[in-house]
């Protein structure tokens, strides 16, 4: 199936967060505080894709937790055999075929997401053997604007890119 095809079809997106929304990088400080970093432009689209479609995240990493819930996406899975099955329970909850689920990942972990989604994606730094599963690899890295890169595909091929009755920051 040819790349404008599989984007018409998505009705729902889930994304890893480590290597995917972020860079995969975490930065400590000498007391032991950690940081990492997400894109503004990935975060848009986030929320913005938030207001029409489901959309999860995966990731273990309870850093995050402020971050996910701000952009108003409640749904989380773990990686692991616990998340995968919450995974497929959540497309069935949605009413939702497996062909309509894009997947975004970047590293082995994914594997398993990747191929319990329809549409495999991964940023451009993706391991190869996430970049051998997918369908579609962004011309962006991980934490560099891979996520808005998929998110604005889809949604301007279905019309629900730019519309003026979104209101959402950029921040």
């Amino acid at each position: 199936m040819m790349l404008f095809d599989q984007c018409k079809q998505v009705k729902a997106f889930v994304f890893a967060i480590d290597g995917v929304c972020t860079d995969g990088k975490v930065w400590l400080s000498e007391r032991g505080d950690r940081w990492m970093g997400f894109h503004s432009r990935d975060r848009y689209a986030l929320r913005l894709a938030a207001q029409y479609y489901p959309i999860a995240l995966v990731g273990n990493d309870p850093l995050v937790m402020g971050w996910v819930n701000d952009l108003g996406i409640t749904d989380l899975f773990h990686y692991g055999g616990s998340g995968i099955s919450l995974f497929r329970d959540w497309i069935a909850a949605n009413g939702l075929a497996t062909s309509h689920v894009l997947y975004m990942g970047g590293d082995v972990g994914d594997l398993d997401f990747m191929a319990s989604g329809g549409f495999s994606t991964c940023p451009a730094d993706a391991t190869d053997d996430v970049k051998a599963a997918a369908a579609y690899i962004s011309h962006c890295n991980g934490g560099a604007g891979a996520v808005r890169d998929i998110i604005e595909k889809v949604m301007k091929l279905q019309g629900t890119w730019n519309r003026t009755d979104v209101k959402t920051s950029p921040i």
